[in-house]
């Protein structure tokens, strides 16, 4: 309690005290309302992969929930390098409900899935405290009742995606980066689970391992679509 009156929330977005992310900002946030495949980027239905680009993804369709632009990014920011848990935390207790319709909707015809957080490496985890996809699966866990398990290990730490140049060096720098644990069985669906999906690359070798270990579908569910 006195930390929180020496040092006020903020809005991330207009800097509002009070508040790591205001209603005002809430509201101007956009929805996704036509969700793409993962591998053409064209629309599809609930984003299924397109039956003709089954041969260029290992996911069979992803789901966002907001645009990745204004004050999304900086929460994805925030949130990745300066370990602001809380602001991701809080923004995803405030989130409209209709914003997961889409997602709500799509889990009733996997209702077997398990959601799958990405993990991090463990020294990028420990250093940051926490692992952003883990407080999102556990969010989507409450409105899809879909259980979370972490199927998957990070074991290479690779440099961040976003510092990479081209989409090649993307996929370059992904490549085996995860192994599944042993613990589990092989599981005929699965859905990933991120905070940001631009290039699918990262997905897309999680899906490849989970695929190659016994999964027979794979999707992909993201806060944010860049």
């Amino acid at each position: 309690m006195l930390f929180d009156i020496l040092f006020p929330s903020k809005c991330v977005g207009c800097g509002t005290l009070g508040t790591s992310i205001c209603a005002k900002c809430i509201q101007n946030i956009h929805p996704i309302t036509t969700n793409v495949c993962p591998a053409c980027f064209f629309p599809s239905w609930f984003g299924t992969t397109h039956e003709q680009c089954h041969k260029q993804t290992y996911l069979d369709g992803a789901i966002s929930l907001v645009q990745y632009s204004g004050v999304v990014k900086q929460i994805v920011k925030i949130t990745k390098y300066r370990g602001a848990h809380k602001t991701l935390s809080d923004f995803l207790s405030r989130a409209p409900l209709k914003w997961y319709e889409t997602m709500n909707i799509f889990s009733k015809k996997i209702p077997r899935a398990i959601l799958c957080p990405i993990p991090l490496h463990k020294i990028r985890e420990n250093n940051r405290g926490f692992n952003q996809s883990i407080i999102l699966a556990k969010t989507f866990e409450k409105t899809t009742t879909l259980p979370v398990k972490p199927l998957l290990k990070r074991v290479k730490n690779t440099p961040p995606q976003a510092q990479q140049k081209t989409r090649k060096a993307r996929k370059e720098n992904i490549k085996s980066a995860f192994e599944i644990r042993n613990i589990y069985k092989p599981i005929s669906e699965v859905v990933l689970v991120d905070d940001l999906f631009t290039s699918g690359n990262t997905a897309n070798e999680a899906a490849r391992m989970l695929k190659k270990n016994g999964a027979e579908k794979v999707y992909l569910f993201t806060l944010a679509h860049g």
